[in-house]
């Protein structure tokens, strides 16, 4: 199964590095295939939306949705939520 790791970044030191990446490691160590989109790297000159629309394109080729904390605060991860649940079906998992 692959999921998704959706949460805040902006506003967060290395947006957010530390999160992902250990959340990362521990759903890999669940046995899950991980889409990481803290991987996907900063892009000079990209907007939100940019970065939203290439980050709902990976979401789509996954199969469940991992929401970090502090998800609500993040316009982002919101709109990533809305997208999996409720376009996607997709399942959260915790």
């Amino acid at each position: 199964m692959r999921v998704y790791i959706s949460g805040p970044m902006s506003g967060i030191p290395e947006y957010n590095r530390v999160g992902f990446l250990a959340t990362e490691r521990d759903l890999r160590a669940r046995g899950f295939n991980v889409s990481n989109p803290w991987r996907f790297g900063e892009r000079h000159g990209w907007s939100h939306h940019d970065y939203m629309r290439r980050d709902i394109a990976a979401l789509a080729k996954c199969d469940a949705i991992f929401m970090l904390k502090g998800w609500l605060r993040s316009r982002g991860a919101r709109k990533e939520w809305l997208v999996a649940r409720w376009i996607y079906g997709m399942k959260r998992i915790r």
